[in-house]
């Protein structure tokens, strides 16, 4: 009995069903590096935490705001600029929720 409790926990511990960390969502700015409308709504609507957060062409301020506000700190949070456009940068990080982390203001 204790074994077949053993092999339904290992089993189901594993990744045997796909995880969220096997979905990318994908962001992309307005054009001129914010975030749009479209996109809060596709990450509020469609992205599951632990999902693999991608985002496109987002200026610095953006930039900051969108990890501080969605990354998870215990993973993996990278970014990159773009040469060829200047304060233009990808970012990718998993996700620690769709809903945005709340500012606390003093």
């Amino acid at each position: 009995m204790k074994k077949l409790i053993l092999i339904t926990g290992l089993m189901l511990s594993t990744s045997l069903w796909a995880s969220p960390m096997d979905d990318i969502c994908n962001l992309h700015s307005d054009g001129y590096g914010r975030m749009s409308s479209s996109a809060y709504t596709m990450l509020e609507n469609k992205c599951e935490r632990n999902n693999i957060l991608q985002g496109v062409r987002f200026n610095s301020v953006t930039l900051t705001v969108l990890i501080n506000g969605y990354c998870r700190f215990d993973r993996n949070v990278w970014y990159e600029k773009i040469e060829a456009e200047p304060d233009m940068y990808d970012f990718g990080c998993v996700l620690y929720a769709p809903e945005k982390r709340e500012r606390i203001i003093d």
